[in-house]
Protein backbone atom coordinates (compact mmCIF):
# COMPACT_ATOMS: atom_id res chain seq x y z
CA UNK A 1 0.00 0.00 0.00
CA UNK A 2 1.54 3.29 -0.61
CA UNK A 3 -0.13 6.73 -0.18
CA UNK A 4 -1.13 9.13 -2.71
CA UNK A 5 -1.09 12.90 -2.87
CA UNK A 6 -4.36 14.49 -3.50
CA UNK A 7 -3.06 16.49 -6.40
CA UNK A 8 -1.90 13.48 -8.35
CA UNK A 9 -5.29 11.79 -7.02
CA UNK A 10 -7.69 14.24 -8.73
CA UNK A 11 -5.23 14.01 -12.20
CA UNK A 12 -5.65 10.13 -12.46
CA UNK A 13 -9.68 10.65 -11.71
CA UNK A 14 -10.14 13.01 -14.45
CA UNK A 15 -8.43 10.76 -16.88
CA UNK A 16 -9.87 7.23 -15.53
CA UNK A 17 -13.51 5.70 -14.37
CA UNK A 18 -13.46 4.11 -11.25
CA UNK A 19 -16.35 2.61 -8.92
CA UNK A 20 -18.37 4.18 -5.87
CA UNK A 21 -17.65 1.31 -2.92
CA UNK A 22 -19.25 1.01 0.41
CA UNK A 23 -17.95 -1.90 2.83
CA UNK A 24 -19.25 -3.57 5.23
CA UNK A 25 -18.05 -5.66 7.86
CA UNK A 26 -19.76 -8.78 8.86
CA UNK A 27 -17.04 -10.52 11.38
CA UNK A 28 -13.71 -8.97 12.07
CA UNK A 29 -11.11 -11.81 13.69
CA UNK A 30 -7.40 -11.67 14.53
CA UNK A 31 -6.12 -11.91 11.07
CA UNK A 32 -9.13 -12.58 9.36
CA UNK A 33 -12.45 -10.49 8.40
CA UNK A 34 -15.63 -11.57 6.56
CA UNK A 35 -17.40 -8.27 4.58
CA UNK A 36 -19.86 -6.98 1.86
CA UNK A 37 -18.87 -4.54 -0.53
CA UNK A 38 -21.76 -2.49 -2.64
CA UNK A 39 -20.67 -1.76 -5.93
CA UNK A 40 -22.41 1.89 -7.53
CA UNK A 41 -25.35 0.35 -5.34
CA UNK A 42 -25.90 -2.34 -8.13
CA UNK A 43 -23.64 -5.24 -7.05
CA UNK A 44 -22.61 -6.91 -4.00
CA UNK A 45 -19.80 -9.33 -3.42
CA UNK A 46 -19.85 -11.18 -0.37
CA UNK A 47 -15.32 -11.47 0.86
CA UNK A 48 -13.85 -13.84 3.39
CA UNK A 49 -10.21 -13.22 3.94
CA UNK A 50 -7.32 -14.42 6.12
CA UNK A 51 -3.90 -12.19 6.39
CA UNK A 52 -0.84 -13.15 7.21
CA UNK A 53 2.69 -11.98 7.14
CA UNK A 54 2.14 -10.01 3.87
CA UNK A 55 0.06 -12.47 2.46
CA UNK A 56 -3.48 -13.06 2.11
CA UNK A 57 -5.98 -15.57 0.68
CA UNK A 58 -9.49 -14.74 -0.55
CA UNK A 59 -12.92 -15.48 -1.75
CA UNK A 60 -15.26 -13.69 -2.69
CA UNK A 61 -18.85 -14.49 -4.62
CA UNK A 62 -21.74 -12.67 -6.21
CA UNK A 63 -24.79 -12.32 -3.88
CA UNK A 64 -28.23 -10.78 -4.55
CA UNK A 65 -28.37 -6.89 -4.24
CA UNK A 66 -30.93 -6.84 -1.36
CA UNK A 67 -28.96 -9.04 0.32
CA UNK A 68 -25.60 -7.51 0.45
CA UNK A 69 -27.51 -4.01 1.34
CA UNK A 70 -29.29 -5.89 4.17
CA UNK A 71 -25.80 -7.41 5.49
CA UNK A 72 -24.34 -3.57 5.00
CA UNK A 73 -27.21 -1.83 6.84
CA UNK A 74 -26.09 -4.40 10.04
CA UNK A 75 -22.58 -4.58 9.43
CA UNK A 76 -20.21 -4.05 12.45
CA UNK A 77 -18.13 -1.29 10.46
CA UNK A 78 -18.78 0.33 7.44
CA UNK A 79 -16.51 2.50 5.09
CA UNK A 80 -17.16 4.23 1.39
CA UNK A 81 -14.62 5.12 -1.01
CA UNK A 82 -14.12 6.03 -4.66
CA UNK A 83 -11.75 3.57 -6.60
CA UNK A 84 -9.94 3.56 -9.95
CA UNK A 85 -8.48 0.32 -11.16
CA UNK A 86 -5.30 0.56 -13.21
CA UNK A 87 -3.18 -1.94 -14.61
CA UNK A 88 0.38 -0.69 -15.40
CA UNK A 89 3.22 -2.88 -16.20
CA UNK A 90 1.39 -6.16 -15.75
CA UNK A 91 0.00 -5.59 -12.50
CA UNK A 92 -3.35 -4.33 -10.73
CA UNK A 93 -3.74 -1.50 -8.82
CA UNK A 94 -6.46 -0.33 -6.95
CA UNK A 95 -7.09 3.51 -5.81
CA UNK A 96 -8.78 4.48 -3.12
CA UNK A 97 -10.21 7.25 -1.96
CA UNK A 98 -11.82 6.99 1.67
CA UNK A 99 -14.82 9.33 1.97
CA UNK A 100 -14.66 8.13 6.18
CA UNK A 101 -11.47 10.70 6.17
CA UNK A 102 -9.83 11.60 3.27
CA UNK A 103 -7.02 9.24 2.82
CA UNK A 104 -6.31 8.02 -0.59
CA UNK A 105 -4.51 5.20 -0.60
CA UNK A 106 -2.84 2.90 -3.53
CA UNK A 107 -2.59 -0.95 -3.55
CA UNK A 108 -1.23 -3.55 -5.82
CA UNK A 109 -1.62 -7.47 -6.12
CA UNK A 110 1.83 -9.05 -6.29
CA UNK A 111 1.75 -12.65 -8.01
CA UNK A 112 4.92 -13.53 -5.74
CA UNK A 113 5.90 -12.23 -2.30
CA UNK A 114 8.82 -9.63 -2.19
CA UNK A 115 8.41 -9.20 -6.22
CA UNK A 116 10.50 -6.11 -7.07
CA UNK A 117 8.51 -3.45 -9.13
CA UNK A 118 8.66 0.11 -11.19
CA UNK A 119 6.61 2.50 -9.11
CA UNK A 120 4.46 4.71 -10.87
CA UNK A 121 5.05 8.58 -10.11
CA UNK A 122 2.14 9.26 -8.29
CA UNK A 123 2.96 6.17 -5.68
CA UNK A 124 4.10 7.89 -2.18
CA UNK A 125 5.05 6.55 0.97
CA UNK A 126 4.78 3.10 1.87
CA UNK A 127 2.36 1.54 4.51
CA UNK A 128 1.75 -1.65 4.10
CA UNK A 129 2.48 -2.54 7.59
CA UNK A 130 0.98 0.27 8.67
CA UNK A 131 -2.66 -0.85 10.33
CA UNK A 132 -3.93 2.71 10.74
CA UNK A 133 -3.79 2.45 6.99
CA UNK A 134 -6.14 -1.02 6.66
CA UNK A 135 -9.61 -0.73 5.34
CA UNK A 136 -10.63 -2.54 8.76
CA UNK A 137 -8.74 0.60 10.44
CA UNK A 138 -10.44 3.42 8.44
CA UNK A 139 -14.06 1.94 9.03
CA UNK A 140 -16.21 3.65 11.17
CA UNK A 141 -17.98 1.34 13.70
CA UNK A 142 -22.09 1.02 12.89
Amino acid sequence: KFLVNPNDYLTLHKKHNGSYLKQGYITIGDGFHTRIRLIDDKKAILCSKVSKSGYREEYEEEIDIEHGRLLYKNAQRTLEKYRISLKINGLHWDIDNFYNDGKIVAEVEFPKLNQKIEMPEWAGKEVTDDKDYSNIKLARKA
